[in-house]
């Protein structure tokens, strides 16, 4: 008997999850063409959605995936608690989160997760953002079509984002490939403004300690006052990890890591390419002030690269370069499967 009503309530369950993912799949199709959200001018509500489901959770809160009743169009909901927020004196970091939103969402840049509009209750703050369908560059990169073509495509969108940010004197200091989202277009969008800080100039330094393990520049490791160039060290570990596939600095701990980004100089094999060894050389300079990337030339510096020689920055832009890769439909369902039946 019992074992009856608990096979009944698991089918029940596969079934709700099997809708939840044929729902998906319907909007997949109808939405794959629509143009992307823009900055909404009245005012967005709670009731504005239906939430679905826990994408994922962080210090603060969570995202949520959602759907607009209206538009029937998918979102991405953060969720943040204002008494979290509060009592670790994170205001400011939520208002940096905020602005650097809004300055992507102005121009709808094309490299950047955009937002469709923030509201709040007496509790939560929602941040209402473009949903990716095709998840992040760390579910792509071990597979066998993920090649130094592709790679170089990738990057070359995630200079140019930089690129935006650090224009509207933006510091990223949170770039890493589980940040960078893949759209069903084949292009990607950087995500998660929370370690962003403005009014950061070329030369203007802070000294607030953050990162990823992996990712962080020695300079913030040993306690410097630092500069936008730590973005720069950033996207250097993330060239060598896109193409080498593995992180130029790793360890047992987290200490063993920091040690070696210190003290270490990465092992850059021969199958790399001269062009990405001397990019890679030239962003991984221990010395900021000798980092590619440094004075106020910025990402110009770092698009002159051998590397990028053969890039039409304008065209990458303004996304007339074709993609390597397209996700499928049936990429994007085995997707939505693993997440529903497994997370």
């Amino acid at each position: 008997m019992v074992k009856n009503f608990t096979a009944a309530i698991e089918k029940t369950e596969r079934e709700k999850k099997r809708n939840q993912v044929a729902e998906l799949q319907r909007h997949h199709k109808t939405l794959i063409r629509k143009p992307p959200p823009t900055l909404k001018k009245r005012e967005v509500t709670i009731n504005d959605f239906h939430f679905m489901v826990v994408l994922g959770r962080g210090n603060f809160g969570k995202v949520m995936l959602a759907e607009e009743k209206t538009t029937k169009r998918l979102y991405a909901i953060k969720v943040l608690k204002k008494q979290a927020i509060i009592e670790d004196d994170e205001v400011q970091s939520m208002m940096n989160e905020k602005s650097a939103f809004l300055a992507a969402s102005q121009i709808n840049h094309p490299f950047l997760v955009n937002l469709h509009s923030c509201f709040s209750t007496t509790s939560r703050i929602y941040f209402v953002m473009e949903y990716c369908q095709c998840g992040d560059l760390i579910s792509h990169i071990g597979k066998k079509n993920f090649n130094k073509a592709r790679a170089k495509f990738y990057l070359s969108e995630v200079l140019l984002a930089l690129e935006f940010l650090h224009s509207k004197d933006i510091i990223y200091r949170d770039l890493k490939l589980d940040n960078i989202l893949l759209t069903v277009e084949g292009h990607i969008k950087l995500t998660d403004f929370g370690l962003c800080k403005g009014n950061m100039k070329w030369n203007t330094t802070t000294k607030t300690f953050c990162g990823t393990p992996e990712f962080i520049a020695p300079e913030i490791l040993i306690g410097s006052p630092y500069t936008r160039a730590v973005d720069w060290w950033t996207f250097g570990v993330l060239i060598y990890e896109m193409i080498v596939k593995e992180a130029p600095f790793s360890g047992e701990d987290d200490e063993e890591i920091f040690e070696n980004i210190i003290n270490t100089q990465p092992h850059y094999p021969s199958s790399m390419g001269k062009d990405a060894m001397n990019i890679c050389r030239g962003l991984l300079k221990k010395n900021p002030t000798q980092r590619l990337g440094y004075s106020a030339k910025d990402a110009q510096e770092i698009k002159a690269q051998a590397f990028f020689s053969d890039v039409d920055w304008q065209a990458m832009l303004e996304k007339r370069i074709k993609p390597p890769y397209v996700p499928t439909l049936v990429s994007i369902n085995k997707l939505f499967f693993f997440f529903f039946f497994f997370s």
